[in-house]
């Protein structure tokens, strides 16, 4: 049986040195098996990267913005749209300005399609 052991949202800042000692107390004292970061692209895995070593998890996850999702803060894409694998696309058309995010996709899965033809024709 899972359980939620907590939760925690640091300030958006660096936080000083007895903070991250604070957090990472409240952490290990919760006595957590998982710990899920969801600070968005790349800052999550700098969070992790970081402080891994000093909490006593057996895995991290870093989740985005599935918490924005599962809470209703953001709209999931309709239905048909996820199932043929072009959420990315359609997070593209509502967040504009972020388009530097999902341009890397289709770039993504060319090369894997690229490397899986070499593959077959091998």
């Amino acid at each position: 049986m899972s359980k939620t052991a907590g939760t925690l949202c640091p300030p958006f800042r660096e936080l000083t040195g007895e903070e991250e000692d604070k957090m990472i107390d409240l952490i290990n004292e919760s006595n957590a098996d998982i710990v899920w970061v969801g600070l968005g692209l790349l800052k999550q895995e700098r969070w992790i990267k970081k402080y891994k070593d000093r909490i006593d998890a057996i895995s991290f996850s870093g989740v985005g913005a599935a918490f924005d999702f599962h809470s209703g803060n953001v709209r999931w894409a309709p239905i048909w749209v996820r199932k043929i694998g072009l959420e990315w696309f359609y997070r593209l058309i509502c967040e504009p300005k972020r388009w530097r995010r999902y341009i890397d996709i289709p770039r993504f899965l060319f090369a894997v399609t690229k490397q899986r033809l070499r593959k077959v024709n091998c």
